[in-house]
């Protein structure tokens, strides 16, 4: 993986600005007594937050944008020139080229084999904390 798109991602996984949810990258949750919607991300989710700020990302896709699907799942959506895909559940593939990621699950691999995935460790509670501390320790596996 990219390291400076791994550094980018640590930070904000270590920010406090996103609320960890599971089963979806992004999923909205509404607050009907406050009529407000929160936003729960998969740690996978957060990095597809971060690419969406880079002006290099979106000079590549720049008609990278999100949906929302059934069950209030959030679909992020990424139209290049030569290229369409949409995701809600692991990464879209125009995240992993541009990332350089080698799954669209985050899976680490370790010894030849996929020892970790980041999308099961996510949705098994393991906190962003520790996440970003595997990411760290496993930019190359990624």
């Amino acid at each position: 993986m990219r390291k400076d798109v791994a550094e980018k991602w640590v930070a904000a996984l270590r920010s406090g600005k996103y609320e960890q949810g599971t089963a979806a990258l992004c999923t909205l949750i509404p607050y009907m007594e406050l009529e407000e919607t929160a936003e729960q991300f998969c740690c996978l989710g957060v990095l597809c937050e971060v690419v969406r700020d880079d002006p290099d990302f979106l000079a590549e896709y720049p008609e990278y944008n999100t949906e929302i699907v059934e069950g209030g799942a959030v679909n992020y959506r990424a139209y290049g020139a030569n290229h369409r895909d949409t995701a809600h559940e692991y990464l879209p593939s125009s995240v992993v080229a541009w990332v350089q990621m080698k799954s669209n699950d985050g899976a680490i691999a370790i010894d030849g084999d996929c020892g970790l995935l980041l999308s099961h460790m996510n949705d098994t509670g393991t906190p962003f904390s520790e996440i970003a501390e595997l990411i760290e320790a496993h930019v190359e596996e990624l």
